[in-house]
């Protein structure tokens, strides 16, 4: 056998341990992936908002999920999705906006953005908005949202309180 064509034990080993280790590290989540199943979930939360359908977005989290919002904090897919009910029933124009999302491994990714929408209040319709953040975890082939923090941003001062 020409010498080109022994290869050293130690070498062979390295060259096994990278094609093993191949597959895996391409199977890592890329950015876009992250963000595009992301993307996917807001879609789907918009919709069901828009239906005033709480059951589905709260399909969309974890049984154990908890959800930080202005009011308290929320314990459980239960919790949540009767919090939407109510929600929904006072609240209308939802539009939800993707700025940042961070892979933090194959099974969990965090994301940021804006949201706004139109709160019916005894004294007519009110513009709100504020921000989000969200750590979404894989289960099985899809991604639920596990810890879910949103706030209510402030109203701009009105024209009388800036005289």
């Amino acid at each position: 056998m020409p010498k080109y064509h022994r290869m050293k034990p130690h070498l062979l080993a390295s060259v096994l341990v990278t094609a093993v280790a191949m597959p895996a590290a391409a199977q890592q989540l890329s950015e876009l992936e992250a963000r595009t199943a992301v993307q996917r979930t807001i879609d789907v939360w918009v919709n069901a908002a828009q239906k005033k359908d709480a059951a589905t977005i709260a399909a969309l989290y974890t049984e154990k999920s908890m959800r930080v919002t202005p009011d308290g904090i929320l314990y459980g897919r239960a919790a949540i999705e009767k919090n939407l009910e109510e929600g929904l029933k006072v609240f209308s124009g939802i539009s939800i906006k993707l700025d940042q999302v961070h892979v933090l491994g194959n099974s969990a990714i965090e994301a940021t953005g804006t949201w706004a929408g139109i709160l019916q209040s005894p004294n007519g319709s009110v513009p709100v908005n504020g921000y989000w953040g969200v750590t979404d975890v894989r289960d099985g082939d899809t991604w639920k949202a596990d810890l879910d923090v949103y706030n209510m941003a402030s109203p701009p001062a009105s024209q009388e309180a800036k005289k």
